[in-house]
C-alpha cells in the first residue's frame, strides 16, 4: 500500500481546552483582553462590570484602538495563533505609537470563552465605514461530537450603531453568561494587574484603564481608583542626576526599603572616567540632560 497523507481534524470542544489550559482564570482572562487594546494603540480601555453574581451579569470591555474590519477578523481574530504579533516582536516592529506587542500566541478570544459563555464583538477601523458584529455562544463548541469547523460562527456589516463618529474606532467585547462568582480577593487581583498595565509618567502615548462597577456589591467599588500617584514615592530606590556636556554628573541617591534605615547620598564624580565610559565617550559630543530612575 502506497504511503498517503491525513490531516488532524480538531474536536469543537478544542477551544474549551485551549481556553482552560491557555488562561488561569478569569483575571488572567480580563488582563489578556486589555493587552489586546493596548496592542491595538488604545489610549484607553474601560471595563465595566455589571451585576456580577447575578443571572444577568456582564462584562464589557471597551476601547479606542484601531478596531478591525472585516478581513481583520475573518483572517487574523477567526485564525488563532496566526503568529503576527510574535512576529512583530521578533522583528521589533512598532505600531503607530510605538508599541511592541504585549499580546502573544493569539489567546485573546479563548481569553473571553474562560470568562463567560458568550460574547459579542462589534469593531470598526478607521478606514472603514461599517461596524463588524458577531455573536458566539462558547456551549455550542463543548459538543464532543462536532467537528470544529462544524460550529458556524455568525457575522455581519452594520452602519455603525457603537462608533458613530468617522473618525471613531476601536472594539467592544459583551461578555455574559459568566462562569464565575466574583469575590473580593478577584476583584483585587484584577485590580491589582490594571494598576500595572499603567504608567506612572504622563507622555503622549499613555494608555489608561478604567475600571467600573455598576448594581456591583458596595465593597467592589473601592478598587476603581486605579491612579497611581503614590507609586514613584513608594519606590525603594531612587536616582536623580544632571549630567552636564563635559560628562560631570551631580547625582542624589536614597533607599526606603521597609524594615531598613532609609539612606540618602548625594555628589559629583567624571562620567568619562568610571570604567569602559571614558573609550565609549572619546567621540561622543553630548548637551546636558536629566534624569530619574525609580526601582
Amino acid at each position: 500500500m502506497p504511503t498517503q497523507t491525513i490531516s488532524f481534524t480538531p474536536k469543537a470542544r478544542l477551544i474549551k481546552i485551549l481556553g482552560e489550559h491557555l488562561i488561569k482564570d478569569a483575571t488572567v482572562g480580563l488582563l489578556e483582553l486589555v493587552k489586546n487594546s493596548y496592542d491595538a494603540d488604545s489610549t484607553f480601555c474601560e471595563i465595566k462590570m455589571i451585576s456580577l453574581n447575578k443571572p444577568e451579569a456582564k462584562i464589557i470591555i471597551s476601547d479606542n484602538g484601531s478596531g478591525m474590519d472585516l478581513e481583520t477578523f475573518l483572517k487574523k481574530w477567526m485564525n488563532p495563533a496566526t503568529g503576527h504579533k510574535e512576529e512583530q516582536k521578533r522583528q521589533k516592529e512598532r505600531t503607530n505609537l510605538g508599541r511592541l506587542p504585549l499580546g502573544e500566541k493569539g489567546v485573546g478570544r479563548f481569553a473571553a470563552q474562560q470568562i463567560g459563555n458568550k460574547l459579542t464583538l462589534i469593531s470598526k477601523s478607521k478606514t472603514s465605514n461599517q461596524e463588524v458584529y458577531v455573536e458566539i455562544d462558547w456551549k455550542r463548541f463543548e459538543n464532543n461530537k462536532l467537528d470544529l469547523r462544524d460550529v458556524k460562527i455568525e457575522y455581519k456589516l452594520q452602519i455603525p450603531k457603537y462608533f458613530t463618529e468617522n473618525s471613531e474606532s476601536g472594539v467592544i467585547l459583551e461578555i455574559s453568561d459568566l462562569k464565575y462568582n466574583w469575590t473580593e480577593q478577584n476583584i483585587k487581583n484584577i485590580s491589582g494587574v490594571l494598576k500595572r498595565m499603567k504608567s506612572p509618567f504622563k507622555t503622549i502615548n499613555d494608555f489608561d484603564v478604567k475600571l467600573v462597577f455598576e448594581d456591583c456589591p458596595p465593597e467592589f467599588t473601592l478598587y476603581e481608583d486605579l491612579e497611581l500617584t503614590d507609586i514613584l514615592e513608594k519606590a525603594h530606590y531612587k536616582l536623580y542626576g544632571i549630567v552636564d556636556k563635559e560628562g560631570i554628573l551631580d547625582f542624589e541617591y536614597m533607599s526606603n526599603i521597609p524594615g531598613e534605615p532609609k539612606q540618602l547620598r548625594d555628589g559629583k564624580f567624571n562620567l568619562k572616567e568610571f570604567g569602559k565610559a571614558a573609550e565609549l565617550m572619546e567621540d561622543i559630543e553630548c548637551g546636558d540632560f536629566i534624569f530619574n530612575f525609580y526601582h
